[in-house]
């Protein structure tokens, strides 16, 4: 499944300057272990369109309801309350 925090460009209160730092604080967040599940990690992803930007983390099991919501408590709490656990959405990959 996929964690993701998405900043719409079309938002007033979109700062790119932000999702710039949420980026490197999650890239530095995964490469020292931050994370106590880190093993449920398959990988992570920053996109960029002309009307969002998106930071993805990849999960292995979208059914470990635990993981998820431990997952998401990690990452807001690595994000200096930049964000709340409402801000990161979820979705299971489709097979």
């Amino acid at each position: 499944g996929e964690l993701a925090i998405t900043m719409d460009l079309n938002h007033e209160s979109a700062n790119p300057d932000e999702f710039d730092e949420m980026w490197i604080n999650t890239l530095l967040a995964l490469i020292g272990e931050y994370f106590s599940r880190s093993t449920a990690i398959n990988g992570v992803c920053c996109t960029a369109k002309t009307k969002f930007l998106r930071i993805s983390i990849w999960l292995r099991d979208a059914k470990d309801v635990e993981t998820i919501n431990t997952m998401k408590k990690e990452w807001v709490g690595n994000l200096n309350g930049k964000l709340t656990v409402q801000n990161i959405s979820f979705k299971p990959f489709s097979k």
